[in-house]
């Protein structure tokens, strides 16, 4: 009898150790898990700080050159010679359409830096055919899509991942850019934005509808999707707001204009001081979550909240004005009368 009690408890002993390790592995499991969510939380907080203080995006693998200087007219022929030389001597098309992409980025950046150091009305003609030339450039990418898409090298995922990153830093500069566009040229340029939009959508959807296209691909279309359409809506709330002063300019009022320019310069001014301090204070609190501050990535979470609730609140701002100015205008009009 003894003999079958000892048994019997050798068996429960066994059982009991074969099934511990397993709940050890399950705990660790659960652990592992919550790290990464909490890790992709963590990265999640941190991405929309980086898009509220309107940071660009870092294209992977490619080294941009920053502009220092605006070329002359030499100048710009030599850099358009040597990126002829340099994609003429380029066989290979994930290679080719690599460099495509790095010079279309930095024909942006170069148009950028043109217009914030520059209020040359020539200047300002010479960056937008800066963005002609990049949209020439990534014209050509677009025009390989389906190879990209077939070819399983990761390199070529890369770039796919790239482009769409480029079309969001292209987006941030042509905000820039229209708010500096003289008013009797808004017109056209607001025509040319309109033209990249829509060759911007097309690869995109392609992207995003394609059977051959890699998931971490169609995720960072649309993820860049998303951000764009949340910039358009935002311009084209303020563009509400400027048409009655737009074609009153167009009638030849100067009055107008000068209240449209004050109303787009006090809109800027004020995006901007409140991007300043935003990025100030994220900075800090980015600082202490390296650290490993636990506590600082709620602290992030309620900062980008109150970014979000300041933007909108100067957007409503501008509303206002607009409402005050048109209101003034209709005023006088009707004192004249």
């Amino acid at each position: 009898m003894s003999k079958y009690i000892f048994l019997l408890t050798v068996l429960i002993a066994f059982s009991l150790l074969s099934i511990a390790p397993v709940a050890v592995a399950e705990d660790n499991g659960d652990v592992l898990v919550t790290d990464i969510e909490d890790n992709i939380t963590t990265d999640q907080v941190l991405a929309e700080s980086a898009d509220l203080a309107d940071e660009p995006e870092v294209l992977e693998g490619v080294q941009v050159e920053e502009p220092k200087s605006i070329p002359s007219g030499f100048g710009f022929w030599w850099l358009n010679l040597r990126e002829k030389v340099s994609l003429g001597l380029t066989f290979n098309s994930v290679k080719k359409a690599e460099k495509q992409l790095r010079f279309a980025e930095e024909r942006m950046k170069l148009a950028e830096y043109m217009i914030q150091n520059s209020t040359d009305e020539k200047v300002q003609e010479k960056a937008q055919q800066m963005i002609e030339r990049a949209e020439e450039y990534i014209k050509k990418i677009e025009e390989k899509k389906s190879d990209l898409v077939f070819n399983s090298d990761q390199k070529a995922k890369t770039l796919l991942d790239n482009v769409a990153k480029h079309y969001l830093n292209k987006e941030r500069v042509l905000e820039m850019i229209e708010d500096k566009i003289p008013p009797e040229k808004l017109e056209q340029f607001q025509q040319l934005r309109q033209t990249i939009g829509e060759k911007r959508e097309t690869f995109l959807e392609y992207l995003e509808n394609s059977p051959n296209a890699p998931q971490e691909v169609k995720d960072k279309v649309l993820e860049i999707s998303q951000k764009i359409e949340d910039i358009k809506e935002e311009r084209e709330a303020f563009r509400e707001e400027q048409k009655d002063l737009l074609e009153q300019i167009k009638a030849g009022n100067q009055e107008a204009k000068e209240a449209f320019q004050q109303m787009r310069e006090e809109r800027k001014q004020a995006m901007e001081q409140n991007r300043q301090q935003f990025k100030e204070e994220r900075a800090e609190i980015v600082n202490r979550i390296n650290e490993g501050d636990d506590t600082a990535v709620e602290e992030l979470k309620q900062l980008n909240q109150e970014q979000k609730q300041n933007i909108q609140q100067i957007i409503q701002d501008v509303k206002e004005k607009a409402r005050e100015i048109k209101n003034g205008f209709n005023g006088n009009s009707g004192a004249s009368q």
